[in-house]
């Protein structure tokens, strides 16, 4: 019976080694062999990737300094070439348990895009861990499922068969299957991201994901079209100085699906506008932040974001469209916020390199 007890409080170290083990290394298994699939098709995202974690890396599942984060982000844009303007919304929640060790998150977004109101609806479970090498630097890991379902609604489009030679009449038939369409599909992505501390002036961060690593099929109709993976790269920095209230925020993000490319870079200002007062409580400790982006051959950014202590987080930007659709827009692309709520019920923290906060 002893034999028996010992043999076990031995065997279950190891076994709890290789289950962390290989809980971090099955990301890297599927982005690896997501590089022999193929598909087609593109993603949505936002302009302020930075403040949509669980888009831009499942990696990124709980890996906030706090208990609990819920996080909303909505855009609006082409209203100026569109009577239907594209909308996008997205709301997600994560947490970490278990010592900061293992953290969980959800997510929902939905896109609704034109005339046609072609879009998605989705819902993601991420499931994350995190091994920190020491008090500086950690890497954490993410994978994350769900459901999607896309749809689209032609009754409000017009045919050429419709036009009675001088006017559009839309009494006419046009031909065309005019009931709403839509079909679902599963959804597999993976990521994983590390994160520095060099010294209190100074840490960074790097992170690569891939999503829709099974492929799935993307069509209304009985084709086999479906979904290239999506590859994120991005990163970032905090700069600060001494005895200067301002910290540096140079970022970018790089997308790449399918034939399609994208790449953003750009770098922000945050000042630091005080210290919660000690004593009576007065003063707050605030942080706003200015700055503007590239997204290459397509757009420029404005940015700016208020901070109200570490809790609440309110953003705003702007894209300045600079491409060849600029002559049907106006140059108008659209307009985005961003809103986050981080809740503390505990003295833990995490380590992320935050002294100086992004």
């Amino acid at each position: 019976m002893k034999l028996n007890k010992i043999y076990s409080g031995n065997l279950r170290e190891p076994l709890r080694s290789m289950a962390k083990k290989v809980f971090i290394i099955l990301p890297f298994i599927f982005i690896i062999l997501s590089a022999f699939l193929n598909g087609y098709s593109q993603d949505i995202h936002f302009s302020q990737y930075f403040s949509s974690p669980l888009i831009l890396n499942p990696g990124l599942t709980g890996q906030f300094d706090g208990d609990y984060r819920i996080i909303s982000n909505y855009k609006n844009q082409w209203g100026s070439i569109s009577g239907f303007p594209f909308e996008t919304i997205s709301v997600s929640t994560d947490k970490s348990f278990l010592k900061n060790k293992l953290s969980g998150g959800f997510l929902f977004y939905k896109d609704k895009a034109g005339d046609s109101k072609m879009g998605i609806n989705q819902i993601n479970f991420s499931l994350g861990s995190r091994v920190s090498f020491d008090d500086k630097n950690s890497i954490s890991t993410g994978i994350q499922g769900g459901w999607a379902q896309r749809s689209i609604d032609v009754s409000n489009l017009t045919w050429d068969s419709q036009y009675d030679g001088k006017t559009f009449n839309k009494a006419l038939f046009s031909g065309e299957n005019t009931a709403p369409v839509n079909f679902n599909y599963f959804d597999i992505n993976a990521g994983t991201y590390y994160k520095g501390v060099v010294n209190d002036l100074l840490s960074f961060n790097a992170g690569i994901a891939a999503f829709h690593l099974n492929n799935p099929k993307q069509s209304y109709f009985e084709n086999k079209d479906k979904l290239h993976v999506k590859w994120t790269f991005h990163g970032g920095a905090a700069i600060g100085f001494k005895n200067w209230n301002k910290t540096l925020l140079p970022t970018f993000m790089i997308l790449q699906q399918g034939g399609a490319r994208e790449i953003n870079i750009g770098v922000a200002m945050k000042y630091n506008l005080g210290m919660d007062s000690k004593y009576t409580g007065i003063n707050v400790s605030s942080n706003i932040v200015f700055g503007g982006y590239y997204r290459l051959k397509d757009a420029l950014i404005a940015y700016t974001r208020y901070d109200f202590k570490d809790i609440f987080s309110l953003g705003f930007s702007y894209d300045i469209n600079l491409s060849k659709l600029r002559t049907a827009s106006y140059s108008r692309g659209g307009a985005e916020v961003f809103l986050s709520f981080t809740i503390r019920r505990s003295n833990v923290t995490v380590q992320t390199g935050d002294k100086i906060k992004e």
